[in-house]
């Protein structure tokens, strides 16, 4: 009788183990599939949620482009996104995007990663999954669970669920058992979706040429401007009446800090207050990260304080390995749900600055680091 049970137990493990190998497997097989890659389009729609009351806040769609070859030392890979309202390209060298009501292209030269135009079409696109699925794969944070297979689009796919440990953030990602390309991603924060992204319609055969991503062969009818031409342009609009636009008052807060003290932003001394509101693991958050510890270290002695808020948890369990661990140099507050909301935070990262009379002077959702640094040195 023992020996039975402890066959049986034997099998148990065996069993485990195997379904464990499985799903690894299977996730395996779609990083392969996507490393494989030297250029694909598709379909893609984005839902944006609003994390705390489940409403919808903002949807698109687009055909999407990614050129792999591309050989240049930002983040490898040309992009085009057409939405039919307005395009985002990079080429390698620079970004462009489109404003149809006025028939303009404004492009920019890029240095450095966080100055993509359209940072948040690349959010979960195929570029990016080629990077999240390794990081779920070899993370030990992350525990990664195989559902039920279920059916996406008339699709029958693999659904996994990723949990990381000590954070209010998850993931479910659809495989489709076909391609074993991904069908869809949905982002959790404490349970409720943030972002859902699908894709449809691969085609990994055809050649993508390369006038797409060439801003100045996008439309003849067109006005091309550099960002500093279509600046001065904007502000040299006789209709924009800027007298019109009316500060709000930034709504106070008590938050606890990472070094076991609070912080009131009535009682900070400061000319201004740069706040970033952010969670663990948010691809953006993560990759503005070494702008943010640069923009407070130069803006520091001319009267810049900067403040992190993270936004999705109510205690500060595991945030001191995290901040550790990327380098965060800025005081981080915690417990930041209520002023998020406050504030209508919708996603990380986002960003506010505050003046010294406690008005709000900029917001931005998402990182745009030469839109940011402008903002700062005019109002400081």
């Amino acid at each position: 009788m023992k020996s039975r049970n402890v066959s049986a137990l034997v099998l148990l493990i065996v069993l485990l183990s195997e379904c464990s190998s499985l799903k690894e497997n299977i996730l395996q097989k779609t990083n392969i599939e996507l490393q494989k890659l030297t250029s694909v389009t598709y379909k893609t729609e984005y839902k944006n949620y609003n994390p705390f009351n489940g409403d919808l806040v903002k949807s698109y769609s687009a055909e999407t482009f990614f050129d792999f070859k591309s050989e240049d030392s930002i983040i490898g890979v040309k992009y085009y996104f057409n939405s039919g309202q307005f395009d985002y390209g990079f080429n390698g060298y620079y970004t462009f995007y489109t404003k149809e009501e006025k028939k303009q292209i404004i492009y920019r030269t890029v240095s450095v990663r966080s100055e993509l135009i359209g940072i948040q079409f690349l959010q979960f696109s195929i570029q990016n999954l080629r990077d999240i699925i390794p990081e779920f794969l070899n993370d030990s944070n992350r525990v990664i669970s195989q559902l039920n297979d279920t059916l996406i689009n008339k699709s029958e796919c693999f659904q996994f669920d990723i949990v990381e440990k000590n954070s209010e953030a998850s993931y479910k990602i659809y495989i489709d058992k076909m391609n074993y390309y991904p069908k869809l991603f949905i982002q959790y924060l404490n349970d409720e979706a943030l972002w859902e992204v699908s894709y449809n319609d691969f085609d990994v055969l055809s050649t993508i040429s390369d006038s797409l991503f060439n801003y100045w062969e996008q439309g003849s009818d067109y006005l091309i401007y550099s960002t500093e031409e279509h600046q001065i342009a904007v502000k040299s609009d006789k209709k924009i009446d800027k007298s019109a636009i009316t500060r709000e008052k930034a709504k106070d807060w008590t938050l606890p800090s990472m070094d076991g003290d609070s912080v009131t932003l009535s009682k900070i001394e400061s000319n201004l207050v740069l706040i970033e509101f952010w969670f663990p693991y948010c691809t953006g958050c993560v990759s503005a990260i070494p702008d943010i510890n640069e923009i407070q270290k130069k803006y520091k002695r001319e009267g810049l304080t900067v403040y992190g808020i993270e936004f999705t948890k109510s205690d500060s369990i595991g945030l001191a390995n995290y901040i550790a661990k990327y380098k965060i140099e800025s005081p981080s507050l915690f417990a930041g749900k209520k002023v998020a909301s406050d504030y209508r935070v919708l996603a990380g990262p986002t960003f506010f600055l505050i003046n010294k009379e406690g008005e709000f002077v900029y917001k931005s959702e998402g990182f745009f680091r030469v839109e940011l640094i402008e903002a700062i040195e005019k109002n400081l």
